[in-house]
Formats: structure tokens, C-alpha cells, sequence
């Protein structure tokens, strides 16, 4: 499978230009009470990469052209997941067929990877293929390319949508290029918020108004709207009032952030979330998404099972977990 690229437009300048504003005013931003804890960790360590640092540095030079040429073609030299859909995965049929056996939809023998999308397109109600508006490498389908963080994007907004209703604000943290904010919005749950550092951001942005259109993303520092997928910092994401988000969640970032900032995190989202936290997450690694909740009695565990989708590094074991917020 090879990574395929858009024919870049001249129209991606007027999204650069937006994204350089909302990054301009990000950046200008105190950090607030997230100040003193920035630590160290997976995601700030990645910023040294030379590919995020070409990104950066287009962003600092505050040149729409070049900014929208560079994000045409970004991922081709990506290595980590969740900003992109270039990582090759040769096994997408047999995610087709998990997702379709979780739920309930009867597979035939001689069903094709086409037949196993157009009976998960009837049964979610949203095309699972998303636009081509970035690179991407995966399974030649006849709505276009798919790949598995497609599957496992889908699968995650759909558990989102059936925990609230069109009215309801959505967190999440970390919502790298915004896949799960596409399928939400696409699901009638359109008033959606992703945290997550600055130049996720600017990704993030640019797919989503690149695959809804302009009107239905409100960026850093623009005007609020409602029923739209509103991005902002990290640090912002304490400045909204208690019970504001009937649902937070996150998917397979938590334990590569610092424990001191996932620690505001959790403090955060349970005054500002109403009903639930939704987690994602493999536990291969030190800092574990149950253990960090257990210092926090006013979560209570409603369910826990093991993820067989292939939702990040393939040697990892992943966990998806519902928590009720209990109020007090």
C-alpha cells in the first residue's frame, strides 16, 4: 500500500490563514494554571522531531502558501500515530470484520471489503471513508482510501454518540487530526472540543475544514458557535463552567503525557463534566489510565473490556473504560 497525496488547491491558503491566526493567538496565551506543570513527556519530546520542527517553523515564517503546501503533503515522513492516516497497516479488511462481528452485522462468505463498508455506513449512518483532503495509505475502496485509524475512530464516536444527545457538549483530550470530532459531527453531535497542544492544532484545523467546510470549525481565538467542532490549547481547557460537557474522553494518548498535567486533567474534568469519562488506552506503559482514576473517588467504574480493534501500536494491549462522574 502506498501513501497517495491530494492535488494541492490554491483555496487551502484561506484555511492558512486562519490556522496562522488561531496559532498566533494560541501562542500569546499564559498557560495559566497549567504554567508550572509543563513537563516532559512523549508529545512535547516529539516537537524535536524534524518534521514538526519544519511545521513550526513555517507557522513562526507567518506565510499562508507555504504553510498550505506543506500541510497538503504532511505525514509522508511521519512516524507517530494519531496526526495522520499514513501509517500502512496490510490487515484493514479483517478490522472491517471485527468492527462489523461487534455489532451484530451478519458477514457472508463471499462479502468484500466494499459489502463490509456499505453495511457499516447503513448501520452507523455516516460514511466511514472520510474525504481525501491529506495523505494517506491504506485499503482502496470504492469510496475512496481507508485506513484502520478510520475503523477505530468510528468505532470510538459511536460509543460517544450513544452516551449523549444532539444538545450535548463533547471533550476530548488530545484529538490529534480530529478523526473522532469528523464522525461526531457527522453523527448529529456537532458541539464538540478538542485540547491538545498548539501545532496538533493547526493539523487538526486544517483536516477538519478541509473534510466539513469552514463554517462548521471554530479555531482558537474565533468566535463561538454553536454546533460546530471548536479547537483550542490544552491549557484552555479549565475555562468552562461546571457540568459544561456531558461526556470527556480520550483515546490512546493519556499514558504518553506527564502524569503532573494528566493529573489537572482529571482534576478538570471532574468539575467541568457532567455524566462520563471515556477512556482508550493501552496499559504497556508506566503511567496506567485505571490507576491514576482510583485517586479519585468521585469516578465510578461502569465498564471495562479489552479492545480487539487495532487502535495504535500493534504489540500494545488496549483497554476501553466507561466511568460515571458522581457529583458532589
Amino acid at each position: 500500500m502506498s501513501i497517495i497525496s491530494p492535488i494541492y488547491q490554491e483555496s487551502d491558503i484561506d484555511i492558512s490563514i486562519r490556522l496562522l491566526n488561531a496559532y498566533k493567538n494560541t501562542m500569546a496565551q499564559s498557560l495559566g494554571e497549567f504554567e508550572n506543570i509543563f513537563g516532559e513527556d512523549m508529545w512535547t519530546r516529539i516537537l524535536n522531531e524534524p518534521l514538526i520542527q519544519q511545521l513550526v517553523n513555517n507557522l513562526n515564517n507567518n506565510d499562508p502558501v507555504s504553510l498550505s503546501k506543506f500541510l497538503n503533503s504532511f505525514g509522508n515522513n511521519t512516524w507517530f500515530g494519531g496526526i495522520h492516516l499514513c501509517t500502512v497497516n496490510s490487515d484493514i479488511s479483517h478490522e472491517l470484520e471485527k468492527l462489523c462481528s461487534y455489532y451484530g452485522i451478519e458477514i457472508f462468505e463471499n462479502d468484500t471489503s466494499n459489502d463490509l463498508i456499505d453495511k457499516l455506513n447503513n448501520y452507523l449512518s455516516v460514511n466511514i471513508v472520510t474525504p481525501f483532503v491529506m495523505p494517506i495509505a491504506g485499503l482502496n475502496t470504492k469510496y475512496g482510501v481507508l485506513n484502520y485509524r478510520n475503523t477505530n475512530a468510528v468505532y470510538m464516536a459511536n460509543i460517544l454518540k450513544n452516551l449523549t444527545d444532539s444538545s450535548n457538549n463533547i471533550c476530548e483530550y488530545g484529538g490529534g487530526m480530529g478523526l473522532n470530532a469528523y464522525y461526531l459531527y457527522n453523527m448529529n453531535r456537532k458541539n464538540v472540543h478538542l485540547f491538545d497542544l498548539p501545532f496538533v492544532n493547526v493539523i487538526s484545523g486544517y483536516f477538519l475544514i478541509k473534510a466539513l467546510g469552514h463554517e462548521a470549525v471554530v479555531l482558537e481565538g474565533e468566535k463561538y458557535k454553536p454546533d460546530c467542532i471548536h479547537i483550542s490549547a490544552f491549557w484552555n481547557c479549565n475555562k468552562y463552567e461546571k457540568n459544561y460537557f456531558e461526556i470527556t474522553a480520550n483515546q490512546d494518548s493519556f499514558p504518553e503525557i506527564d502524569i503532573n498535567i494528566l493529573n489537572k486533567y482529571f482534576d478538570v474534568i471532574e468539575f467541568n463534566t457532567k455524566s462520563y469519562f471515556f477512556s482508550i488506552n493501552q496499559e504497556n506503559q508506566h503511567i496506567l489510565v485505571p490507576n491514576i482514576v482510583n485517586n479519585y473517588p468521585n469516578y465510578e467504574k461502569i465498564s471495562r473490556n479489552d479492545l480487539s480493534l487495532n487502535v495504535g501500536e500493534p504489540t500494545y494491549t488496549y483497554y476501553e473504560e466507561l466511568y460515571k462522574i458522581n457529583k458532589i
